[in-house]
């Protein structure tokens, strides 16, 4: 790859996509405002001291809690703990949402069509 081709390629990439502690905290307390640390254990299998300190920001994922917490929570999860990620990541982000949103309304119309049905 000659070196034009190289900045072409990384030009719109950030400088460094740095971790961030304070904002993977804040989505665990958000995905579980009470008990977190029992449900972030129960989901992912992780140690509670291990969640602890997260929570404390005292420490962030190692390498091998990626896999479960991706599994759980998707690639939201990757955002909180990388804010400043590239763009495909936004991307797959607001698909996840979609998808979630998508999810609820389908069983918003189904309710709804048991309800008239059961009315009328």
């Amino acid at each position: 790859m000659s070196s034009e081709t190289n900045r072409k390629f990384f030009r719109d990439r950030p400088e460094k996509v740095t971790p961030c502690a304070a904002s993977f905290s804040a989505f665990l307390r958000n995905k579980h405002p009470r008990d977190t640390v029992y449900w972030v254990c129960s989901r992912t299998g992780v140690n509670p001291a291990t969640v602890e300190k997260w929570l404390a920001e005292k420490a962030l994922p190692q390498l091998r809690h990626f896999g479960p917490l991706v599994a759980i929570y998707g690639p939201s999860v990757m955002k909180a703990i990388f804010p400043n990620a590239p763009d495909w990541l936004d991307d797959a982000v607001r698909r996840e949402r979609l998808a979630d949103l998508g999810a609820k309304q389908a069983e918003i119309e189904r309710e709804i069509r048991e309800l008239s049905g059961c009315a009328g």
